[in-house]
């Protein structure tokens, strides 16, 4: 789901930097709204391994998200997404 994540962001990236030919202010929109995207979804990405968003000064990390899988089960930041919801019957 991060490398979907990363795609779209590089994809509206490219097309915020082809923009600012024509439409510098729309392609700067464009290209701020992308990098927001992309961070929000790294430091997402960086919650599954239990990291805070200060882990992503390090730019090995981002690399390192790429091919690693997160922690399972839950942690400070959450259940594990990958877990199926058992709902309770009372």
């Amino acid at each position: 789901m991060y490398f979907v994540a990363f795609l779209v962001s590089l994809a509206l990236f490219i097309v915020g930097y082809m923009l600012l030919e024509s439409a510098p202010f729309v392609g700067f929109l464009v290209s701020i709204s992308s990098l927001v995207f992309w961070y929000v979804a790294t430091v997402g990405r960086a919650h599954d391994f239990g990291k805070s968003w200060r882990y992503l000064l390090l730019p090995s990390s981002i690399v390192w998200l790429f091919f690693t899988e997160g922690d399972r089960g839950d942690n400070l930041y959450g259940p594990d997404p990958r877990m199926p919801v058992v709902a309770d019957d009372k």
